[in-house]
């Protein structure tokens, strides 16, 4: 059993595999950076995957093939023979060096540097030691026969247990019309490994000719996509500060989320009661109302009663003595409980009856008000009760399950959601019709809004009620 200071197995496979991928990943890019030309690029991510494998033989045979000096070429396969003695890329390689030395073609950084860059005017990609031709006297002439990847044995390719280098261009070389091929008994090895160059005719069939031709194709365009990646993000964005960078994404995401929400709103908006219910069950809106400024309401005075002409009673010449009836003492209503009384006789108060729907103003003892009204109706009952107006607003919006109100008038609120206000939208009076509210008439709540405290002050569309300046009492009873 591993000590808590050693690694489970299972961690350490989970590591181990994190690290190949990341290798693998990093020769990929590394090799292609350096077919395409790309030094600098390609060197950077070679030097990454030699941090994580340092005995890593592409990666010690690719930055050899890049660099500009034949001494530092040649200690770098030399590494890679005392990690991997069998390596037949390295030999070759090595090779290619003593050849190219005893011809007097030592690779100088001018010849080093022209060979590693591919040429703009034919596309070609570049290639390492190991797969160039033999050198020849004539440097006008061109190779009898092209080194064929299938030339590689690939138990040699993976002897060393790192992924599989890619080769660009390797097919795309073809063999001189007017030299013919080499006959099989003067094969000659060209890359010092004892391989015999041998021409494609002779050695792969029709079909697979046709596989390769396919696979060399499929590799010319993922080289192609890499290419493009290459030069992503342009060189604008690539001058950019990161501050900069940054800002500018955080912008261009807040104007997408923007322009998205603008028409998921217009779409929900198309049906206004699918878009309170989507608002209310997503709980965008709640039944909360939100209060929504708007013009001081005037208040429009009443109509001064017109006094009535009262008769002056003529005595008659012989008055008759009548019987004094003693008027019997009036029932007690029956809401008049507990809970209701005292009645506040002594100042404003409003009374809903729901029997009737019909709400009555007092001042003290008089009645100064009658309006008929529309109450709760049966689901959706107007709370009953002795209140008082705790706040008061000229205008409102009112949303909740199933409906969706802006701008209901003179509103007074009297007990949490419950409040007496106009009605612009149903003239179903006398009937319960609301959703707990006592709705009024226009002219009937904007006298009420005017008549009741707390007052609202002048230039003010809202006002709460405070110590010293309590509401109206409202009753509401059955």
């Amino acid at each position: 059993m591993p000590t808590p200071d050693e690694p489970t197995p299972s961690t350490s496979t989970t590591d181990q595999a994190r690290k190949q991928a990341k290798l693998a990943s990093l020769l990929q890019q590394g090799v292609a950076a350096a077919q395409r030309g790309q030094r600098a690029r390609a060197q950077r991510f070679l030097e990454a995957a030699l941090s994580i494998d340092p005995t890593n033989e592409d990666a010690w045979l690719w930055l050899a093939a890049m660099t500009d000096d034949a001494g530092v070429a040649r200690a770098m396969y030399e590494r890679v023979l005392e990690d991997h003695p069998d390596s037949p890329r390295a030999r070759g390689a090595l090779g290619w060096l003593d050849r190219s030395t005893q011809q007097g073609a030592a690779p100088t950084p001018e010849r080093a540097s022209a060979a590693a860059q591919p040429s703009p005017a034919s596309g070609a990609a570049f290639v390492p030691p190991w797969e160039r031709p033999q050198p020849t006297d004539d440097p006008t002439t061109a190779p009898a026969t092209p080194l064929m990847e299938g030339t590689q044995p690939p138990a040699a390719e993976h002897a060393s247990g790192a992924p599989s280098v890619i080769r660009h261009g390797g097919e795309a070389a073809s063999p001189p019309q007017h030299t013919p091929p080499a006959p099989p008994q003067d094969r000659t090895p060209i890359d010092g490994s004892g391989t015999e160059a041998v021409p494609p005719q002779a050695m792969t069939p029709p079909g697979a000719r046709v596989g390769r031709e396919l696979a060399s194709q499929w590799q010319r365009l993922r080289s192609a996509v890499l290419a493009i990646a290459e030069h992503w993000p342009p060189d604008w964005l690539r001058r950019m500060p990161p501050r900069e960078r940054l800002r500018d994404g955080a912008m261009v995401a807040m104007i997408g989320a923007l322009v998205f929400g603008s028409l998921f709103l217009l779409s929900l908006l198309s049906s206004p009661s699918r878009a309170t219910e989507v608002r209310v069950a997503l709980g965008v809106i709640t039944e909360t109302p939100t209060v929504t400024p708007s013009p001081t309401a005037t208040l429009t005075p009443s109509a001064t009663p017109t006094p009535t002409h009262t008769p002056t009673l003529t005595p008659s010449a012989t008055p008759s003595p009548t019987m004094t009836l003693t008027p019997s003492p009036s029932p007690t209503p029956h809401w008049h409980t507990p809970k209701i009384l005292p009645l506040p006789l002594d100042e404003k108060w409003i009374e809903v009856d729901l029997t009737t729907q019909t709400l009555y103003a007092y001042e003290g003892e008089t009645r100064v008000y009658t309006a008929t009204v529309s109450t709760g109706k049966g689901n959706t009952p107007t709370v009953q009760g002795k209140f008082r107006i705790q706040s008061k607003y000229a205008s409102q919006l009112m949303v909740g399950p199933g409906y969706y109100l802006p701008n209901v008038p003179y509103v007074m609120y009297f007990y949490h959601n419950f409040a007496l206000h106009g009605a612009y939208w149903h003239d179903k009076w006398g009937t319960p019709t609301s959703h707990g509210c006592v709705n009024l008439k226009h002219e009937d709540a904007e006298w009420l809004y005017s008549w009741t405290d707390p007052p609202v002050p002048e230039g003010a569309t809202s006002v709460q009620v405070r110590a010293s300046n309590e509401g109206t009492w409202v009753i509401i009873h059955d």
